[in-house]
């Protein structure tokens, strides 16, 4: 009896979520990769305030090395990071790219992503090659391996 009533709250389960398509997916790619060099663009030109500052009065690197620090740091690790880890956590599943194609991120079970999971798949989307696991698996690591899926809101 118990195997029937787990069978009946599965199959519950996959009606009530209906996966993104594949061209969603990949418009959300497009539209998040706008998305972090907007949010990367503002954080290097906070950053650059204060670089400003220690420029003029340290006489340690020169400022050209310390811009490219900040540009390389805000582009490439800040950016990518906080908009991935904040946006999915504060928007309850999603993206600038998935409020356009009106999809989220939900936990394979239905359940909202806790901030470990918004940070975890974040973090392996840095794996070199990652985008190009969804290509060879249906789902890419960074949803195989937070157990996260993207679903139609």
């Amino acid at each position: 009896m118990e195997t029937q009533e787990n069978l009946l709250a599965e199959i519950e389960f996959e009606n009530q979520f209906v996966n993104a398509s594949p061209g969603q997916r990949f418009a959300n790619f497009i539209l998040d990769i706008v998305g972090v060099f907007i949010l990367s663009f503002l954080l290097s030109f906070l950053a650059m305030i204060p670089i400003e500052i220690i420029a003029e009065k340290s006489p340690g690197p020169s400022k050209d090395n310390m811009v490219q620090l900040v540009l390389l740091f805000s582009y490439v690790l800040v950016g990518p990071l906080l908009y991935y880890t904040f946006f999915e956590k504060i928007t309850k599943g999603r993206t600038l790219g998935k409020l356009i194609t009106k999809t989220r991120v939900v936990k394979e079970n239905g359940e909202r992503l806790s901030f470990k999971d918004t940070f975890v798949r974040a973090v392996i989307r840095f794996i070199p090659l990652e985008i190009i696991s969804l290509w060879f698996n249906e789902v890419p690591w960074h949803d195989q391996w937070t157990r996260t899926r993207v679903v139609k809101k």
